[in-house]
Protein backbone atom coordinates (compact mmCIF):
# COMPACT_ATOMS: atom_id res chain seq x y z
CA UNK A 1 0.00 0.00 0.00
CA UNK A 2 2.99 2.69 0.42
CA UNK A 3 4.45 1.96 -2.53
CA UNK A 4 1.32 2.69 -4.29
CA UNK A 5 0.94 6.01 -2.25
CA UNK A 6 4.42 6.88 -3.00
CA UNK A 7 3.99 6.34 -7.01
CA UNK A 8 1.00 8.24 -7.29
CA UNK A 9 2.44 11.93 -6.98
CA UNK A 10 4.99 10.87 -9.34
CA UNK A 11 3.13 9.82 -12.36
CA UNK A 12 0.04 12.59 -11.45
CA UNK A 13 2.53 15.29 -13.20
CA UNK A 14 2.16 13.08 -16.61
CA UNK A 15 -1.53 12.35 -16.25
CA UNK A 16 -1.87 16.21 -16.25
CA UNK A 17 0.64 16.81 -19.50
CA UNK A 18 -1.28 13.85 -21.30
CA UNK A 19 -4.65 15.32 -20.27
CA UNK A 20 -3.82 18.64 -22.00
CA UNK A 21 -2.47 17.13 -25.09
CA UNK A 22 -5.14 15.50 -25.67
CA UNK A 23 -7.68 18.43 -24.82
CA UNK A 24 -5.69 20.50 -27.41
CA UNK A 25 -5.08 17.98 -29.43
CA UNK A 26 -8.90 17.22 -29.84
CA UNK A 27 -9.53 21.06 -30.07
CA UNK A 28 -6.70 21.07 -33.52
CA UNK A 29 -8.56 18.46 -34.80
CA UNK A 30 -12.23 20.27 -34.57
CA UNK A 31 -10.47 23.50 -35.95
CA UNK A 32 -8.40 21.30 -38.84
CA UNK A 33 -10.86 19.24 -40.09
CA UNK A 34 -12.48 21.28 -42.68
CA UNK A 35 -14.45 19.59 -45.30
CA UNK A 36 -13.67 19.89 -48.80
CA UNK A 37 -16.71 19.50 -51.66
CA UNK A 38 -15.29 19.20 -55.03
CA UNK A 39 -16.70 20.89 -58.26
CA UNK A 40 -16.50 18.00 -60.63
CA UNK A 41 -18.46 20.07 -63.53
CA UNK A 42 -20.33 23.38 -64.09
CA UNK A 43 -23.26 25.04 -66.37
CA UNK A 44 -22.23 27.57 -68.89
CA UNK A 45 -25.45 28.73 -67.92
CA UNK A 46 -27.69 28.69 -65.05
CA UNK A 47 -30.11 25.59 -66.01
CA UNK A 48 -33.98 24.68 -66.07
CA UNK A 49 -35.35 22.04 -63.75
CA UNK A 50 -37.38 19.48 -65.35
CA UNK A 51 -39.95 17.61 -63.84
CA UNK A 52 -41.18 14.23 -65.98
CA UNK A 53 -44.11 12.97 -65.36
CA UNK A 54 -42.92 9.69 -64.09
CA UNK A 55 -41.34 11.73 -61.31
CA UNK A 56 -41.97 10.36 -57.69
CA UNK A 57 -45.03 11.79 -55.66
CA UNK A 58 -42.44 12.93 -52.95
CA UNK A 59 -40.32 15.06 -55.29
CA UNK A 60 -43.59 17.49 -55.64
CA UNK A 61 -43.39 20.92 -57.36
CA UNK A 62 -42.67 22.33 -54.09
CA UNK A 63 -40.43 20.09 -52.40
CA UNK A 64 -38.19 20.75 -55.44
CA UNK A 65 -38.59 24.98 -54.88
CA UNK A 66 -37.71 24.05 -51.23
CA UNK A 67 -34.57 22.03 -52.02
CA UNK A 68 -33.64 24.63 -54.76
CA UNK A 69 -33.86 27.76 -51.94
CA UNK A 70 -31.11 26.23 -50.26
CA UNK A 71 -28.86 25.68 -53.25
CA UNK A 72 -29.94 29.70 -53.84
CA UNK A 73 -28.64 31.14 -50.70
CA UNK A 74 -25.26 29.05 -51.89
CA UNK A 75 -24.99 30.76 -54.72
CA UNK A 76 -26.44 27.90 -57.59
CA UNK A 77 -29.82 28.97 -58.87
CA UNK A 78 -32.05 28.22 -61.59
CA UNK A 79 -33.44 29.68 -65.06
CA UNK A 80 -37.04 28.02 -63.78
CA UNK A 81 -39.11 24.84 -63.53
CA UNK A 82 -41.33 23.08 -65.96
CA UNK A 83 -42.89 19.82 -66.69
CA UNK A 84 -41.86 18.24 -69.20
CA UNK A 85 -42.44 15.07 -71.68
CA UNK A 86 -38.33 14.38 -70.97
CA UNK A 87 -38.70 12.33 -74.75
CA UNK A 88 -34.74 12.83 -75.35
CA UNK A 89 -32.59 10.15 -74.24
CA UNK A 90 -28.61 9.41 -73.79
CA UNK A 91 -26.70 6.35 -73.56
CA UNK A 92 -24.59 6.93 -70.55
CA UNK A 93 -22.05 4.82 -68.60
CA UNK A 94 -21.72 4.84 -64.71
CA UNK A 95 -19.32 4.09 -61.93
CA UNK A 96 -19.19 0.44 -62.80
CA UNK A 97 -18.89 0.45 -67.04
CA UNK A 98 -22.72 -0.27 -67.12
CA UNK A 99 -24.51 1.03 -69.88
CA UNK A 100 -27.50 2.91 -68.70
CA UNK A 101 -30.04 5.33 -70.91
CA UNK A 102 -31.28 8.25 -69.06
CA UNK A 103 -33.21 11.42 -69.90
CA UNK A 104 -31.09 14.05 -70.94
CA UNK A 105 -32.42 16.95 -71.95
CA UNK A 106 -29.98 20.05 -73.16
CA UNK A 107 -30.26 22.86 -70.78
CA UNK A 108 -32.30 21.07 -68.12
CA UNK A 109 -31.75 19.05 -64.65
CA UNK A 110 -34.57 16.15 -65.51
CA UNK A 111 -35.89 14.34 -62.26
CA UNK A 112 -37.50 11.10 -63.19
CA UNK A 113 -38.29 7.63 -61.38
CA UNK A 114 -35.41 5.46 -61.31
CA UNK A 115 -35.30 2.55 -63.66
CA UNK A 116 -34.05 0.64 -61.03
CA UNK A 117 -33.96 -0.57 -57.23
CA UNK A 118 -31.92 2.12 -55.13
CA UNK A 119 -28.61 1.34 -53.42
CA UNK A 120 -30.34 1.68 -49.61
CA UNK A 121 -27.20 3.97 -48.49
CA UNK A 122 -27.96 6.63 -51.36
CA UNK A 123 -31.80 6.11 -52.51
CA UNK A 124 -31.26 8.49 -55.51
CA UNK A 125 -29.07 8.92 -58.54
CA UNK A 126 -27.63 11.62 -60.29
CA UNK A 127 -25.91 11.56 -64.23
CA UNK A 128 -24.51 14.29 -65.67
CA UNK A 129 -21.00 13.95 -67.57
CA UNK A 130 -18.18 14.48 -66.20
CA UNK A 131 -15.77 16.99 -66.25
CA UNK A 132 -16.12 20.69 -67.72
CA UNK A 133 -19.36 22.50 -68.98
CA UNK A 134 -22.65 20.31 -67.51
CA UNK A 135 -24.45 20.35 -71.01
CA UNK A 136 -27.51 18.31 -68.94
CA UNK A 137 -27.95 16.14 -66.03
CA UNK A 138 -31.07 14.06 -64.53
CA UNK A 139 -31.30 12.88 -61.34
CA UNK A 140 -33.08 9.39 -60.79
CA UNK A 141 -35.34 8.99 -57.68
CA UNK A 142 -37.16 5.98 -56.32
CA UNK A 143 -40.72 5.46 -56.06
CA UNK A 144 -40.61 5.71 -52.14
CA UNK A 145 -38.88 6.82 -49.57
CA UNK A 146 -39.07 4.30 -46.63
CA UNK A 147 -38.37 4.96 -43.26
CA UNK A 148 -38.69 1.35 -41.98
CA UNK A 149 -35.42 -0.67 -41.24
CA UNK A 150 -33.60 -2.38 -43.87
CA UNK A 151 -31.91 -5.98 -43.59
CA UNK A 152 -28.34 -3.67 -44.41
CA UNK A 153 -29.09 -1.16 -41.34
CA UNK A 154 -31.35 -1.46 -38.54
CA UNK A 155 -31.47 2.51 -38.03
CA UNK A 156 -34.39 4.69 -38.86
CA UNK A 157 -33.54 6.89 -41.74
CA UNK A 158 -33.41 10.23 -41.11
CA UNK A 159 -37.10 12.22 -40.60
CA UNK A 160 -36.43 14.81 -43.46
CA UNK A 161 -34.56 11.98 -45.31
CA UNK A 162 -36.91 12.77 -48.62
CA UNK A 163 -35.89 16.34 -48.53
CA UNK A 164 -32.00 15.24 -47.94
CA UNK A 165 -32.13 13.20 -50.64
CA UNK A 166 -33.66 15.52 -53.21
CA UNK A 167 -31.64 18.56 -52.11
CA UNK A 168 -28.29 16.08 -52.09
CA UNK A 169 -28.96 15.38 -55.26
CA UNK A 170 -29.51 18.66 -56.91
CA UNK A 171 -26.00 19.39 -55.10
CA UNK A 172 -24.93 16.63 -58.00
CA UNK A 173 -26.80 18.04 -61.09
CA UNK A 174 -25.11 21.75 -59.45
CA UNK A 175 -21.50 19.68 -60.52
CA UNK A 176 -20.94 19.09 -56.58
CA UNK A 177 -18.80 15.59 -55.23
CA UNK A 178 -19.25 13.98 -52.73
CA UNK A 179 -17.97 15.94 -48.93
CA UNK A 180 -14.93 14.92 -47.36
CA UNK A 181 -12.14 15.76 -44.86
CA UNK A 182 -8.79 16.09 -45.42
CA UNK A 183 -6.53 16.47 -41.74
CA UNK A 184 -3.52 15.88 -42.85
CA UNK A 185 -2.87 14.88 -46.89
CA UNK A 186 -3.92 11.36 -47.12
CA UNK A 187 -5.98 11.39 -44.16
CA UNK A 188 -9.51 11.44 -45.53
CA UNK A 189 -12.58 10.88 -43.67
CA UNK A 190 -16.17 11.77 -44.67
CA UNK A 191 -18.09 14.84 -42.49
CA UNK A 192 -21.20 13.61 -40.89
CA UNK A 193 -24.16 15.83 -40.60
CA UNK A 194 -22.93 17.25 -44.18
CA UNK A 195 -25.59 17.43 -47.17
CA UNK A 196 -23.18 16.20 -49.84
CA UNK A 197 -22.01 12.97 -47.51
CA UNK A 198 -22.79 9.92 -49.58
CA UNK A 199 -24.65 8.27 -46.85
CA UNK A 200 -28.41 9.38 -46.29
CA UNK A 201 -27.63 7.68 -42.56
CA UNK A 202 -25.07 10.66 -41.85
CA UNK A 203 -26.29 13.26 -44.29
CA UNK A 204 -27.74 16.56 -42.86
CA UNK A 205 -27.79 20.41 -43.72
CA UNK A 206 -24.69 21.54 -42.96
CA UNK A 207 -22.85 23.29 -46.17
CA UNK A 208 -19.07 23.65 -45.02
CA UNK A 209 -16.63 23.78 -48.27
CA UNK A 210 -19.15 24.30 -50.59
CA UNK A 211 -18.03 27.16 -52.62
Amino acid sequence: MGSITKFIPKVMPYFGILLTLLVVGSLLFLHLSEADVPQEGEWAVPPKVQVCPSAPEWASKADIEKSLAYWEELGFAVSGMEAGLCSDMCTTVGESGEARVVVCNPGYISITLADGAMDIEHLGLTVHPNEGDIPWATILLPSEVSQDPTEDHEEMLPVDAEELVLTHELGHAFGLGHAKTEIIPGLIGRPSGHIMNPSIYKTGWDAEGIE
